[in-house]
């Protein structure tokens, strides 16, 4: 899914995934093209404003589920959510599903 954004080549999505690896997180896609090779720079940089006005780089929702059940029993729960990031940084979530 990496690969069809646009600017990205192979050696830029190996790059984030070193980085997700590493619990490291992009935060400036051009500081980020100073890593790859002249060619993988050039690629990202002459789409960087396409990149830029379809991607972003700070995760503001996850989707979440949660299973849980007690053991020797036929109860079983799961719930699914949706956690957001508000502008002044509060946690919001909303189920989702049935």
């Amino acid at each position: 899914m990496l690969l069809t954004l646009p600017g990205m080549s192979e050696e830029a999505v190996a790059q984030l995934l070193r980085y997700r690896r590493q619990g490291r997180r992009v935060t400036d896609l051009d500081r980020f093209a100073d890593e790859l090779s002249p060619s993988g720079r050039s690629l990202l940089r002459s789409a960087l404003p396409v990149l830029q006005a379809s991607a972003v780089l700070d995760t503001r929702e996850i989707h979440v589920t949660s299973d849980a059940w007690r053991r020797g029993s036929n109860v079983h729960v799961r719930i699914d959510a949706i956690l957001s990031r508000d502008d002044e940084g509060r946690v919001v979530w909303r189920h989702v599903g049935p």
